[in-house]
C-alpha cells in the first residue's frame, strides 16, 4: 500500500525510478545538494531501476516525492503515477519524459503528473526546482486535506446534533436565517424553504414573554452572547419551552457577521421541574405518590438520604449510569468513587466532595451544572447537565437530596464543532467559499475578503461568476451535481478582484451536506508567484532552445556530392518528438584527405543547449584530429583523452559520455577503416541481399582516459549499402523487447527494393516508429552509404 503520511518537517524521502544510470546520478546529486538547500529540508534519496522494485519499496516505505521515467524496462512509468492517484494520495510525481515535448499532448500530463522534466533539463537548478514545486504541492495538499477533514467533522457533528442550530446573517437589519440543521427543522415543524431568509420571530406566539424577546433583541443589537428560556410555537401552533443560546461570530475587524443560535426543547425539563415540586409534595405525602411522579420523568432522577445513601433512581438515571437494576444503585455515595470519574469541561478531576450529589446533600440548590462522567469499568463517557435540590427532613419523610441529570453530549459536540470551524476559517490563509446550488455565495472567510477587496457582506450578495469570470451561470448546476458524484481534482483558474484585476488561483471543490441542504465548498490559493516563475522558466527554455537549434543545424549539414567521389550518402535525423528539434545525436560527412571520406554517427549524452555546445566541440575536434593524422582508431583514442581531460579541468565538472561510429572509406576501392566507441556494429547490406555486421566494438568516449581503440578494415563493394545508426533506432521498444541491430537489418532488407537511399531511410524510420507504438522515445540518427 502506497502511503503519504510524512509531514514536511520530517526527512523528505525522494524515490527515483529510472533505468538510466547517468540520469539517476544527475538526479541524486541535485536532490541531495541543490534541492535540500532550496527547500531547507533534509532529503534522503532512494533509487530503483524498475516498476517492480518501486512497488516493492513502496509497500513498506513512505515517500515524499517520486521522480519516475516515463518508459521503464517493465512498463510505462505513468502506471505508477496512476496507482498513486487512484488511491487518492498526496505523493507528488515528477515524470522524466526523456525528450522535449508539448505538455498538452503528453500522456504524463493526461495522467495528471505534478511536473514534466525533459532529460535535456537535467541541470541541478531545474531538478531542484521540480523537487521544490512537488514538495510544495504536497504541503498544500496535506494542509487542504486537514482543513477538509475538520469541515467534514463539523458537518457530521452538526448533522448528528440533537439540538436545533440556526445561523443568521448579522449584516442585514432583520438578521435573516441562512442555515438550519435537520434537528431545528424537526423541532419547529417547518421546512427549510419556509424559514430561509426569514427572521426568527415566526417562532413567537401569544404567550411569548415580551421581556425575554427584548433581552434577545438588545443582545443582538450590542453583539453580546445570551442564553434565555422562551415560550415558542411549533408550526402546528402548539407551544414548547425553548432554551436559546445566541453567540455572535466576529470578523477580523471585530464586527459581528453572523449569529449562531442553539435551540433546545426544554419543555420536558420545565415539566420535570414542576414534577420535582410535585415530587417534594409527594415525598411528604408518601412513597406511592413519589414513585408515580419519578417514573414519568424524561430526565434521570436520583434521591439520597442525609447520610449519603442512594434510596432510588428512576429508569433514565439507571440507564445513564450503567446500572441494570435499582439494587445495584442503592449504595453509599462514597462507593460510587470506584465506579465513576467526574471531570469539569476543562479536564480537571472533580473530587467526591464536589460531586453534584454531594453538593445537594450539603444543602446546595443549583441547575445546569455540566461535567463529564466516565464509567471506570467500561470507559463509557458522556457530558451531563445536573440540577439539584434538597428537602428538609420531616417526621414522615427520610428523603434528603434530589438530583436530576441529562445527557447533553450531542449539544456540546455541535457547539464545539461550530467553534472549531469558525477558528479554522478565520485563521486560514486560503480563500474559503460556500455556494448553494444556484451558485450564490452564502459564506466567505476573511482571507477571501482580503484577496478580493470586498467586504463579507458584499461577497455574500454575489454570484460566484462575479469573482470567477470563467464560470458560466448556466453551467453551474452541472458542476454542482458533478461535485456530488465524483472527486474533482485541484485545478487552475482565475479570480477577479473588486477593482477588476485578475489573478491566478489553484482551486478545489467538494460538496458538503447539511441535512437536507447541500452546499459547494471551494478553497482557492493565489498562485501568482508560481506562474511568474513558470513564465520565466519557459522564457529561459525558449531562449536556450533557439540557440541550441542553431547549433544543431550546424551539426547536421551534408557536404556537396562533388567531394564524395561517386559515393552516394543519405542521412536521416529525427528527434524523439518533432516539436523538440534539439538532441545529442549528430552525423557528419567530410573529406579527410585526397580520395577518402569520413562518415560519422554519434550520440552525445544530454540534450538542449549544453548538449548542442558539447556536440559542436566534439565534431570539430574529431575533424582536426583526422585531418592531422587520418587514422580512425588513433583519432578516437585522442578524442577520448581530450574529453576525459576536459571534464577534469572544468570548474563544475559533469560526467558525460559519447557513443560514436567512425568510418573512413575510399569511394574508388571501397576499402573501409572502422573504429567504434560504444556503438552498435555497422551493417552492410550486400548487393545480393545478404547482411553482414562489420567492425569491432570499443568503450564509450569520455569514460576512461587510458582507453585505446581498435581499427578494423572491410570492403564495400559496388552496389553494397552501409548502415550506421544511433541507439534511438535500435533501442525502439515493444513492451520488453528491443528492436536491436537484427531488427533494423531486417527492415533494411525489406526496404532494399526502393529506388533511392532517401526512400529507404524513411522506410526504416517508419518501421521503427511503428514497432515502438507510433513514436521513438529517444533521438535517432541513421546514415546510409552506397558505393556506385
Amino acid at each position: 500500500m502506497i502511503t503519504a503520511k510524512a509531514q514536511l518537517n520530517e526527512i523528505q524521502r525522494i524515490l527515483i525510478v529510472d533505468d538510466n544510470m547517468e540520469d539517476r546520478k544527475s538526479l541524486r546529486n541535485a536532490l541531495r545538494d541543490e534541492a535540500a538547500q532550496l527547500t531547507e529540508l533534509e532529503v534522503e534519496v532512494v533509487e530503483v531501476e524498475t516498476l517492480a522494485q518501486a512497488r516493492a519499496l513502496l509497500n513498506y516505505e513512505e515517500c515524499s516525492c517520486i521522480f519516475v521515467s516515463e518508459i521503464l524496462p517493465d512498463g510505462a512509468g505513468i502506471s505508477l503515477l496512476a496507482e498513486v492517484r487512484g488511491q487518492g494520495l498526496v505523493t507528488p510525481v515528477v515524470v522524466l519524459t526523456g525528450k522535449f515535448e508539448d505538455p498538452a499532448a503528453s500522456e504524463s500530463t493526461q495522467a495528471d503528473s505534478i511536473d514534466l522534466l525533459p532529460r535535456g533539463y537535467f541541470t541541478p537548478e531545474k531538478i531542484a526546482r521540480s523537487a521544490q514545486v512537488a514538495l510544495r504541492y504536497r504541503q498544500i495538499e496535506l494542509e487542504k486535506r486537514a482543513a477538509l477533514e475538520i469541515l467534514r467533522i463539523r458537518e457530521r457533528a452538526i448533522d448528528a446534533a440533537t439540538n436545533g442550530i440556526l445561523i443568521t446573517d448579522a449584516s442585514h437589519p432583520d438578521c435573516p436565517i441562512v442555515y438550519a440543521n435537520p434537528a431545528f427543522l424537526a423541532l419547529s415543524g417547518y421546512s427549510e424553504a419556509e424559514i430561509l431568509g426569514r427572521n426568527c420571530s415566526f417562532l413567537q406566539g401569544p404567550e411569548t414573554n415580551r421581556e425575554t424577546v427584548e433581552q434577545m433583541r438588545q443582545a443582538i443589537k450590542h453583539d453580546y452572547p445570551i442564553q434565555v428560556m422562551i415560550l415558542n410555537y411549533h408550526k402546528n401552533g402548539t407551544a414548547f419551552w425553548n432554551e436559546v443560546t445566541i453567540t455572535p461570530v466576529w470578523d477580523t475587524e471585530g464586527k459581528a457577521t453572523h449569529y449562531i443560535g442553539v435551540q433546545t426543547d426544554i419543555t420536558q425539563r420545565i415539566t420535570d421541574e414542576r414534577a420535582q415540586k410535585d415530587l417534594i409534595t409527594a415525598m411528604l405525602l408518601g412513597q406511592e405518590q413519589f414513585m408515580a411522579v419519578q417514573n414519568g420523568m424524561a430526565d434521570g432522577l436520583i434521591v439520597a438520604d442525609k447520610d449519603g445513601v442512594v434510596l432510588t433512581m428512576n429508569p433514565v438515571a439507571l440507564r445513564l449510569l450503567g446500572f441494570e437494576s435499582l439494587d445495584q444503585a442503592q449504595r453509599q455515595i462514597s462507593d460510587f468513587e470506584s465506579l465513576f470519574v467526574l471531570h469539569s469541561l476543562d479536564g480537571a478531576v472533580i473530587s467526591l466532595e464536589d460531586w453534584p450529589l454531594s453538593r445537594v446533600l450539603r444543602g446546595e440548590h443549583f441547575s445546569d451544572f455540566e461535567a463529564r462522567l466516565t464509567r471506570t469499568d467500561t470507559g463509557y463517557s458522556w457530558i451531563g447537565s445536573f440540577s439539584g435540590a434538597s428537602v428538609e427532613e420531616t417526621g414522615t419523610s427520610p428523603y434528603r437530596g434530589i438530583l436530576s441529570l441529562r445527557d447533553v453530549t450531542g449539544r456540546r459536540a455541535a457547539e464545539e464543532s461550530v467553534r472549531r470551524f469558525q477558528h479554522l476559517s478565520d485563521n486560514a490563509n486560503d480563500e474559503f467559499y460556500l455556494m448553494n446550488a444556484a451558485g450564490q455565495i452564502v459564506y466567505v472567510n476573511a482571507a477571501a475578503c482580503a484577496a478580493l477587496g470586498y467586504s463579507q457582506e458584499q461577497l455574500q450578495s454575489l454570484h460566484i461568476t462575479a469573482i470567477n469570470p470563467l464560470y458560466q451561470k448556466e453551467e453551474w448546476p452541472e458542476l454542482f451535481e458533478r461535485a456530488g458524484r465524483e472527486v474533482i481534482p485541484p485545478y487552475e483558474t482565475v479570480h477577479q478582484r473588486e477593482n477588476g484585476t485578475i489573478y491566478p488561483v489553484e482551486a478545489s471543490l467538494s460538496r458538503l451536506s447539511f441535512g437536507t441542504e447541500h452546499l459547494l465548498f471551494a478553497s482557492a490559493r493565489d498562485i501568482t508567484e508560481r506562474k511568474v516563475t513558470e513564465a520565466k522558466m519557459v522564457e529561459m527554455y525558449e531562449r536556450e532552445h533557439r540557440i541550441a537549434e542553431a547549433l544543431q543545424r550546424s551539426m547536421l549539414s551534408t557536404p556537396p556530392e562533388s567531394i564524395l567521389g561517386g559515393l552516394e550518402v543519405e542521412t536521416v535525423y529525427r528527434p524523439a518528438w518533432e516539436e523538440a528539434q534539439v538532441g545529442g545525436d549528430y552525423y557528419d560527412v567530410f573529406a579527410v584527405d585526397s580520395g577518402r571520406i569520413a562518415l560519422v554517427v554519434a550520440d552525445v549524452s544530454g540534450k538542449g543547449l549544453e548538449a548542442a555546445s558539447r556536440t559542436a566541440e566534439i565534431k570539430f575536434t574529431l575533424r582536426a584530429y583526422l585531418r592531422e593524422y587520418p587514422h580512425a582508431a588513433s583519432a578516437l583514442t585522442r578524442l577520448n583523452s581530450f574529453l576525459c581531460d576536459a571534464q577534469s579541468l572544468e570548474a563544475n565538472p559533469q560526467d558525460y559520455f559519447v557513443v560514436l561510429t567512425l568510418i573512413l572509406i575510399d569511394p574508388l576501392t571501397g576499402r573501409m577503416e572502422i573504429a567504434l566507441a560504444g556503438a552498435e556494429l555497422p551493417i552492410v547490406l550486400r548487393s545480393d541481399g545478404t547482411l553482414e555486421e562489420v567492425g569491432v566494438g570499443g568503450m564509450l568516449l569520455g569514460i576512461s582516459p587510458k582507453q585505446e581503440y581498435t581499427l578494423s578494415t572491410e570492403r564495400l563493394e559496388v552496389g553494397d549499402i552501409l548502415l550506421a545508426a544511433t541507439d534511438g533506432i535500435t533501442e525502439a521498444r515493444q513492451g520488453r523487447d528491443l528492436l536491436g541491430n537484427d531488427g533494423m537489418a531486417r527492415m533494411a532488407q525489406e526496404a532494399r527494393s526502393l529506388e533511392t537511399l532517401a526512400e529507404m531511410g524513411q522506410a526504416i524510420f517508419s518501421s521503427a516508429q511503428e514497432y515502438a507504438g507510433g513514436k521513438l522515445h529517444d533521438d535517432a540518427c541513421l546514415l546510409l552509404a552506397r558505393r556506385g
